[in-house]
């Protein structure tokens, strides 16, 4: 302890000198660096040397590869479980709608979105061993999804209601009805409508369920915005996706008889 104290001791008069000469000018440098010459090393290295053992003793090098790696391990982590808790809220949210839905269904992951970058599509772990079959809804979040369009012995191709292959039925949950669909960049709608429909931004829109495919009153999204056309008979509606069809990991597959 007595030494660690010299040491510092000495460290800080050797500082306070060298202050003294920074401050007096270069006559009193040359005097110092004639004391010190000696040692072999100038004013200079004396002062950098100081400041590094000031410095690299007070403060861990926390840049160091292995620090850096653990780092990274706990933010994969955290990502990890992150992702964990997104998809065990919407396991939660698929399991409380088949429970209150009078048909037989099928809960299961999203393996992957848009795996062929052409369409609007994801792929689903669940095939016709699990009894999916082509044309069957799939909803998430109580909203609808899409339909299966391919199926393997495990797995399933759904198209999503915002590609631009996709055609339903639906309504204005108050008001009249026309056929959604899907397009290009994500976009969805609902045409042919009367003009002026008497509708407004905010209006939901839900399946008609005339089409056979599915099922009266899924939601479909909420009305953006309605395009009126002067001279035209019919009207569109531009329209909110009811999910973030990206963020899904979890669906439900209605198997409709």
């Amino acid at each position: 302890m007595t030494t660690r104290r010299t040491v510092w001791g000495s460290m800080a008069a050797i500082v306070a000198i060298l202050v003294a000469v920074h401050l007096l000018g270069l006559p009193l440098r040359g005097a110092f660096q004639r004391v010190v010459s000696p040692l072999g090393i100038s004013a200079n290295q004396l002062a950098q040397s100081i400041e590094a053992r000031m410095y690299h003793g007070s403060y861990p090098d926390t840049k160091s590869p292995d620090t850096q790696a653990e780092l990274n391990r706990l933010r994969s982590r955290q990502l990890e479980l992150e992702q964990l808790r997104a998809e065990n809220r919407q396991l939660k949210q698929e399991i409380t709608f088949a429970r209150g839905e009078t048909r037989q269904t099928v809960t299961t992951q999203v393996i992957n979105y848009n795996p062929d970058q052409t369409r609007d599509v994801i792929r689903i772990n669940a095939g016709s061993e699990q009894g999916v079959a082509a044309q069957m809804p799939v909803v998430a979040q109580s909203a609808l999804v899409g339909r299966v369009v391919r199926v393997t012995a495990t797995t399933a191709q759904v198209e999503l209601v915002t590609d631009v292959a996709f055609r339903a039925l639906g309504k204005v949950e108050s008001g009249p009805e026309g056929i959604i669909k899907g397009g290009i960049g994500g976009g969805l709608t609902l045409q042919q409508l009367p003009q002026d429909p008497g509708i407004e931004a905010g209006d939901l829109v839900v399946t008609s369920g005339l089409d056979g495919v599915y099922p009266r009153g899924i939601l479909v999204g909420s009305v953006r915005s309605v395009l009126n056309t002067p001279g035209e008979v019919l009207s569109t509606a531009q329209i909110t996706p009811a999910v973030a069809y990206r963020d899904l990991r979890m669906v439900t597959v209605i198997q409709t008889p």
